[in-house]
């Protein structure tokens, strides 16, 4: 067997992984984001400068960060996989639409097409689910058993 034919043969067998790699990696984000925001308040309220509305600003800016981490955790665990993505998705669509829309394409900070690709994870992970490394996939089976 060549290197090329055991090479391919190893893909197949982390096929399955490889989506969960993602979502662990979204999810671990995700609580980071809600940490930074939680610890430095500054950087969240930044954001929400331009909503008038400081006890809008308030209730928005706890909620993203309870949203982050709570889902961000669930998210990364696979547990409840496909409520935890779907409630990140209003936040990063917010985050598209009310900030880094207005940055633009090509700024330097690249915010609009990372949160894109956040946004489109998520939004694959509300259809697909946790996954075989997944606390849901684990409870699934055990249900069946």
């Amino acid at each position: 067997m060549s290197n090329l034919d055991q090479f391919k043969k190893t893909c197949q067998l982390m096929k399955p992984f490889t989506f969960e790699a993602i979502r662990i990696h979204v999810g671990l984000g995700l609580m980071i984001k809600g940490w930074l925001f939680l610890t430095n308040p500054v950087i969240i309220n930044k954001y929400l400068l331009s909503i008038n509305n400081d006890f809008f600003s308030f209730v928005i800016s706890h909620y993203v960060c309870f949203a982050h981490l709570a889902a961000g955790l669930t998210l990364m665990l696979g547990l409840l996989t496909r409520i935890s993505a779907a409630i990140q998705i209003p936040i990063i669509a917010g985050a598209i639409f009310l900030i880094h829309l207005q940055e633009g394409l090509f700024s330097p900070n690249q915010g609009l097409e990372f949160t894109l690709l956040i946004l489109t994870i998520l939004v694959m992970v509300v259809f697909r689910g946790g996954g075989v490394l997944s606390v849901d996939y684990y409870l699934s089976q055990n249900k069946s058993s």
